[in-house]
């Protein structure tokens, strides 16, 4: 459900201090999701393992588009 509503970019994001909600308004059956913000090196090494595992992501979906 989250990723069907994302998928439609239907996300409403409310910055709060120090933390953050969101919402799918086209989603009543989801509930919120509250974000709390993480200390700085948390937050870097969980970023850079989200970018390289999208770079891997992509990089996989590049090799099945191109065949074999």
């Amino acid at each position: 459900m989250l990723r069907a509503g994302l998928g439609h970019g239907a996300a409403e994001l409310s910055l709060g201090r120090g933390s953050a909600t969101l919402r799918l308004p086209e989603e009543p059956r989801c509930p919120a999701l509250a974000l709390a913000q993480l200390p700085a090196a948390e937050a870097c090494s969980q970023l850079q393992a989200l970018v390289f595992g999208m770079a891997g992501c992509i990089e996989s979906l590049e090799r099945r588009l191109e065949g074999p």
